[in-house]
């Protein structure tokens, strides 16, 4: 009985959910069921079910990969007049027919794919075909790794999360933002704009863009009074190393956790460990966040990776928020992963 109350209350939740993003309400709202939905300014953790408690107006949400898929799905079936896309990864056929459905209806939509990834690829002839204006670029020497989806130009979701055919089961993060930073729309417009994508463009403060990116990171670690916490799919940028190590050195407590696939991260755990960092490997599943924490207040996610080639030669973009409430979440998830992990 108290299971069916429950299953109940879930499908309410639902419904009302999904009522107040079609009636033009406070964007998408977290997932009833997705432990990933977490708004920042929260009293409290999410409820039993996945059900956040009440955030503030405009405060961004963060999502894990079920919930970000979700959200996406939501915001682009209930958008109204546009929706734009630019996307290292695409491949998940649900969200590709969404684009096709919503053009359909009128809505004004352009998708930005990486030319050099495999699904992305395929994708691109699905949607050329419904008609769908879409653009592959390719960047010497680098890949467009954004990860960014706009909605009537003031709904968005941003973060690591590609939207591959299995993205969705590996470790990692997006934020969503009901009324999103006017930098984000104005990003993805001038990449549409110009045809091809844009290596050096600066945004900040909030959003930062390929070489700016490791630049602000950099002043915010030195800044770092009490800790600093890093999940990281690939880990070998030396200039960050090194500011992680300085950090370590002067007291302050560093949490670090990376995916155990990439061999130059081997080489920047090894010179973590020397310089006192106990730097661990993820254990038991795919790490692909690219997340940075600092004094549980200010906290970065997106496409970067910490390495030289995201530094460089990619286009990347990253949130930094100064959103205590968000960013405890992902220090808290950074050392649970770290506990758990290993050599």
């Amino acid at each position: 009985m108290r299971h069916r109350w429950k299953a109940a209350r879930r499908a309410v939740l639902a419904a009302l959910a999904a009522l107040v993003w079609l009636t033009g309400g406070c964007g998408a709202p977290a997932v009833p069921g997705a432990s990933g939905a977490t708004p920042d300014g929260a009293a409290a953790p999410p409820a039993p079910g996945g059900v956040s408690e009440a955030a503030a107006p405009g405060a961004p949400l963060l999502l894990d990969g079920p919930a970000a898929r979700a959200w996406a799905l939501r915001a682009i079936e209930g958008a109204r007049q546009s929706v734009d896309l630019e996307m290292y990864e695409l491949g998940d056929r649900d969200l590709i027919a969404a684009l096709v459905d919503a053009h359909r209806r009128g809505v004004a939509v352009r998708v930005i794919l990486d030319a050099t990834e495999s699904h992305s690829r395929e994708a691109l002839p699905l949607l050329e075909a419904a008609r769908v204006p879409v653009r592959a670029v390719q960047l010497q020497g680098g890949i467009d790794h954004v990860k960014l989806l706009v909605v009537d130009g003031r709904a968005a979701l941003v973060g690591g999360i590609n939207w591959g055919p299995r993205s969705w089961e590996n470790h990692d993060w997006d934020v969503a933002f009901a009324e999103a930073p006017e930098a984000l729309a104005r990003h993805v417009a001038a990449d549409w704009r110009s045809g091809r994508v844009r290596r050096g463009a600066e945004d900040g403060p909030l959003v930062y863009a390929d070489g700016r990116i490791q630049e602000a990171m950099l002043a915010d670690i030195a800044s770092a009074r009490r800790t600093v916490d890093i999940e990281a799919d690939a880990l070998s940028d030396r200039d960050i190393v090194d500011a992680l190590a300085a950090a370590a050195r002067r007291g302050v407590r560093v949490t670090v956790v990376a995916s155990p696939q990439e061999r130059t991260t081997r080489s920047a755990v090894v010179r973590l460990r020397r310089a006192g960092v106990d730097a661990r490997y993820a254990r038991g599943l795919i790490l692909h966040a690219k997340v940075l924490v600092v004094d549980e207040t200010i906290a970065w996610l997106g496409s970067a990776n910490f390495s030289a080639h995201a530094d460089l030669a990619n286009h990347e973009l990253d949130v930094r928020l100064v959103a205590p409430a968000l960013a405890r979440r992902l220090a808290g998830d950074a050392r649970r992963l770290w506990a758990e992990g290993g050599d």
